[in-house]
């Protein structure tokens, strides 16, 4: 039976990313009135400014309002402060203390006027540190990019001075940034090297988050055994620690990832566990999540009822000020339970669909006021479905056509992200070569002054002819020996280059994938189309029509499915895709058992230009052998399909019936149907010829040449 998922794995990636975030720094324990009374004694600025940090620190949990005038206090006496380095670690000082305060924006100011003295002056280990708060100050300003560029910076310099616990900082934050810009592979990597100084620190709880951190990585990448291995990790650590909060979230997470393999009833056992520990501590996040993912696993099994008593129970419970993102998953899945019920229960069908209806509409007004595009489209579909299933073909496609809309628009933005990204990366590397050449050419300059001194020396004292060949020879040592160094940089530069070729290649190639897969989604829904409007056809002729287009679209849709779905993006398998297609077209002319018979080659392959134009010129041909192969209706069409290597570029396509064939052998010379008319026209794409003859039934043998194909 057919189960619309309501993606699942990004419900349950949402709800655990909730309670990820960046640690903060405690607020000084400093008694405020203590503090307020020293303001009172005439001080120095230094020690003033201080004072101003320690009370804005104190207050901005409680009383942001008066966190904010000390902290600008603070800021009015930074003009006092003449000596470069001493001014520029009050700015970063007083940049920490804005971030305690969750006033980012000014974070950034001061933090960046800071970094823009240690870039260039200050000693490695200022620069560190002004690095990585500048780079937490942008992950909570969402500007997840520009928090990765600070934070690699700080990873190019000397790291041996550098404290445990902020290395520690810089590498579970570098992997949070990854993660949150979904590159995962970098962020296990990233939260790996964290972990490994975290255990050499012997900082259990660290390693319980670097656990939980993979746990959430491996998930997204459909890894679900590894993310088990580090979630009950994780979970082992917090039993010893006795943190409650910790253990219900790793419990809640490893029932996420069994849900993640399928393995329901397991699932549940651990959802359930959650949901009385939440309920016990009265978090209400968790139950909402544990709600929901339940409601989904129920779906699966077709247990509607319970689905929809723990759906409800989430849109009940909701509290008035929740997070608008989790409401609209709620209203999304209860859209999905919906229509499944209504798709494959009969029992108050209609009155199901309608509510599907209601929350799909109600989805798409929450998700177009937070811009949430993926959810949005996916009410859309389920609109169109449900219409569908009432017999409302009108509002179907109208719904059908916004769903491919919107399809197209994710991919666009997709692609330009992509587009965005790689450029960037070209940029990064151009300029470090910039640099490079720089630092080359100043080098050489110094070496060219330094050998015109000693030719002067020389000239001066013959005395000194030997040492000059001495040190002539010892130039050119050192000439040949920066020439070897040259070479080497430039090999590694090399390797580099080739290291970016291959990781844009391979994104290329997920883009490729990605858009194989949407065109086949698009063809699709034409198909479903198609289908719709079969059903409104006033005539036998327009009916059949119609089903003939649906069956040159489900030819070309075939293509792209094989594509996506396979290693190989620029050849397809003809032995699995004429099978495929051929067993497609039986079922369209409601031919009942195998009829067909192969003679194909395994790995059989050409080209996407010559599978389309191929595939159609099957597809036309196998569907007359299908329609007119029977004699008489208790007869049994049998159909022979053949493609055969005649020499190393040329291909024969042979398909045969038992029909009565052609009723006049000059009919391919001037066809009249429409079907013979596209064969004709696809025959010349290919550069090939078409023969008819009559051999006990219809028998068409195509030959061209095609330089792809290669069994």
């Amino acid at each position: 039976m057919h189960v619309m998922n309501l993606l699942p794995k990004k419900l349950f990636i949402c709800c655990t990313l909730l309670i990820i975030s960046l640690g903060w720094v405690k607020a000084n324990p400093t008694s405020r009135d203590s503090l307020l009374a020293v303001l009172q004694n005439p001080q120095p600025d230094s020690a003033l400014f201080q004072n101003y940090i320690l009370l804005g620190e104190a207050y901005a949990k409680t009383q942001k309002d008066s966190s904010g005038i000390f902290l600008h206090k603070a800021g009015q006496l930074l003009k006092n402060f003449k000596v470069p380095r001493q001014k520029a670690r009050f700015q970063r000082k007083l940049g920490i203390a804005y971030r305690k305060s969750q006033n980012d924006h000014s974070a950034a100011v001061y933090l960046l006027l800071a970094l823009d003295y240690f870039r260039k002056n200050g000693p490695e280990k200022d620069r560190f540190y002004t690095y990585l708060e500048t780079g937490s100050v942008f992950f909570e300003l969402e500007d997840r990019n520009k928090a990765i560029d600070l934070y690699e910076a700080a990873l190019k310099l000397d790291l041996s001075r550098v404290d445990s616990a902020k290395l520690s900082d810089l590498y579970t934050n570098l992997g949070l940034a990854y993660q949150y810009t979904s590159r995962f592979k970098e962020a296990i990597h990233y939260h790996f090297e964290g972990l490994r100084v975290v255990i050499a620190m012997h900082d259990i709880s660290g390693e319980a988050s670097s656990y939980n951190n993979l746990g959430v990585c491996y998930l997204e990448l459909g890894q679900y055994d590894d993310a088990l291995q580090q979630y009950e990790k994780a979970l082992n650590i917090y039993r010893q620690l006795q943190d409650t909060a910790q253990i219900l979230r790793r419990t809640y997470a490893i029932g996420g990832a069994l849900f993640g393999k399928k393995m329901y009833p397991e699932a549940l056992t651990y959802l359930n566990r959650a949901l009385n520990m939440a309920r016990a501590s009265n978090d209400k996040l968790t139950i909402l999540s544990c709600y929901q993912v339940m409601g989904l696993i129920y779906i699966k099994l077709e247990n509607y009822p319970e689905a929809e008593r723990v759906l409800r129970l989430a849109e009940t419970e909701f509290p008035a000020k929740g997070s608008k993102r989790m409401l609209i998953y709620i209203k999304s899945n209860l859209s999905v339970l919906y229509l499944n019920w209504g798709t494959n229960v009969q029992a108050n069908r209609k009155q199901h669909l309608n509510q599907a209806i209601t929350f799909s509409k109600e989805t798409i007004l929450l998700a177009k006021e937070i811009d949430f595009l993926m959810l949005e489209k996916k009410s859309y579909e389920v609109l169109y479905k449900a219409y569908n299933e009432l017999g409302q073909h009108k509002e179907a496609m109208d719904y059908a056509l916004t769903y491919m809309t919107l399809s197209d628009s994710l991919l666009n933005a997709e692609k330009q992200n992509a587009i965005v990204e790689m450029e960037a990366k070209y940029e990064a590397e151009k300029k470090d070569l910039e640099i490079d050449l720089l630092n080359k050419d100043k080098t050489i300059a110094n070496m060219e002054l330094s050998a015109s001194k000693e030719a002067q020396k020389s000239q001066r004292d013959v005395i000194y002819a030997l040492l000059a060949g001495v040190l002539f020879i010892s130039a050119l040592g050192m000439v040949i020996f920066r020439l070897y160094r040259q070479k080497q940089k430039a090999n590694q530069q090399l390797v580099s280059q080739n290291k970016t070729i291959v990781q844009q290649r391979d994104e290329n190639e997920v883009l490729l994938k990605e858009i194989h897969h949407r065109v086949k989604n698009n063809l699709q829904i034409i198909s479903s189309l198609l289908d719709l409007q079969s059903g409104k056809a006033l005539d036998e002729n327009s009916r059949m029509l119609t089903i003939d287009s649906q069956s040159r679209v489900k030819a070309m849709s075939l293509v792209h499915e094989l594509l996506y779905q396979n290693n190989n993006l620029a050849e397809i398998d003809m032995n699995v895709y004429t099978a495929k297609l051929a067993a497609q077209i039986q079922s369209i002319n409601h031919v009942e058992g195998k009829v067909y018979r192969l003679d194909i080659p395994h790995d059989m392959m050409v080209d996407i230009d010559t599978a389309i134009p191929l595939g159609l010129i099957l597809t036309e041909l196998l569907t007359n052998a299908f329609k007119y192969a029977q004699s008489s209706p208790e007869a049994k069409p049998e159909v022979e399909i053949g493609i055969q290597r005649e020499k190393a570029d040329h291909l024969r396509v042979r398909v045969r019936d038992n029909g009565p064939g052609l009723p006049d052998e000059q009919a391919l010379k001037a066809p009249r149907s429409l079907g013979l008319r596209l064969v004709k026209t696809l025959t010349k794409q290919l550069g090939g010829t078409l023969q008819y003859t009559y051999e006990s039934g219809a028998c068409f043998t195509l030959h061209f040449v095609n330089e792809k194909s290669y069994p």
